[in-house]
């Protein structure tokens, strides 16, 4: 996006017509015919005391991803990866813009202060950075001759001073961290018995969770370990979930509620849309989110609350089968399970870190 105000009268009258965001705040894209790469991002937001409202950004982008003070969208031009801008809710204009990132979505850092996103696989250039709500990139990790990277997005510690991912060199996948400014050395953490099909980490309050595929064949099935995250070889991996499914199936995680209790994910399947799950962060109970249906029908958790009480959880139809697309939101209740309808018509949608039913 290079036009940040047509007219001045007209930034005013955008300011005038935003809420003031003082409590949670929600972006999100809606279905559209054909599914365009670049729809238009909204804002809802419920402050207490106060009716919820919509608003349209003057933005058009793909997988909006609000930042944690629910201040700033990170979007993309043209989905499954593009160039990453910024956009400002209160001012509704576009702050920033970088180089081509993707296909995951960026990932914020705790603090608001920066995203980390994946990079296209050239040999010899940047794979992994850090990017500034001002725009500036800092690399993180190369591709190179013999080392590859994981499948799952990068992930920022809880006090927002690294980035983690999984590495690859010698046919073995390890986790390694970095500074998010880019200054010291790459740091192991922790060592790892197993080592086949390691990817999708996910930093949480006190541990890291990752997914570990172990057998063979028939007998091979995918799980959640979790490490301790350390500065050298000697941490401890922890095998958290059981599970027994179809060949290579099983659970994934994506984010943790922020007391640490909890993992939110969800188990892929073949030919099947995703299921989405909790996982009790202590014992590795495996519990389905949302209300029964059809078994096309899949989702994944969008957000936890800031109480840990609840998720947000898009169910949308396996659409390769030939169902019409839909997109629902629902919000589940992580002690009974009950869930109630948020918002209809969802293509793809992110919540602030205050969020809460």
């Amino acid at each position: 996006m290079t036009k940040r105000f047509l007219l001045i009268v007209g930034a005013l009258a955008v300011l005038l017509a935003l809420p003031t965001l003082a409590g949670a705040a929600i972006a999100f894209t809606k279905l559209v015919k054909n599914q365009p790469a670049n729809s238009t991002i909204y804002v809802y937001t419920h402050d207490e005391g106060h009716p919820a409202t919509t608003v349209a950004l003057n933005v058009k982008g793909g997988q909006p991803t609000i930042s944690p003070d629910g201040k700033i969208v990170a979007y993309y031009v043209n989905n499954n990866g593009g160039v990453l801008h910024f956009v400002t809710i209160a001012t509704n204009a576009v702050v920033a813009t970088t180089n081509f990132c993707g296909p995951q979505p960026p990932v914020w850092a705790p603090d608001s202060s920066a995203v980390a996103c994946t990079l296209p696989a050239i040999e010899g250039s940047p794979s992994i950075a850090s990017v500034t709500t001002t725009g500036v990139t800092t690399p993180l990790a190369k591709w190179l001759p013999g080392v590859g990277l994981g499948l799952g997005a990068p992930t920022w510690s809880p006090d927002s001073s690294m980035i983690a991912w999984v590495s690859g060199a010698g046919g073995k996948l390890r986790l390694r961290a970095m500074k998010a400014d880019g200054t010291g050395s790459l740091i192991k953490l922790g060592s790892f018995s197993q080592s086949q099909n390691l990817d999708n980490p996910l930093w949480g309050p006190k541990r890291i969770a990752y997914t570990l595929m172990s057998g063979s064949g028939t007998n091979s099935s995918t799980n959640i370990w979790t490490v301790k995250p350390g500065t050298n070889n000697n941490s401890t991996a922890t095998q958290l979930t059981r599970y027994k499914g179809m060949i290579g199936s099983g659970p994934s995680p994506l984010m943790w509620t922020p007391n640490g209790k909890i993992i939110l994910g969800e188990i892929d399947m073949e030919d099947q849309a995703p299921t989405p799950v909790s996982i009790n962060a202590a014992t590795g109970k495996i519990t389905k989110l949302g209300p029964s249906g059809n078994e096309l029908t899949g989702g994944s958790p969008i957000a936890a609350s800031s109480d840990s009480s609840s998720a947000l959880v898009l169910f949308a139809s396996n659409v390769m089968m030939g169902i019409k697309p839909t997109g629902t939101v629902r919000t589940v209740s992580l002690s009974t399970g009950k869930s109630t309808l948020f918002m209809n018509n969802v293509s793809y949608m992110s919540a602030s870190a205050d969020w809460r039913p």
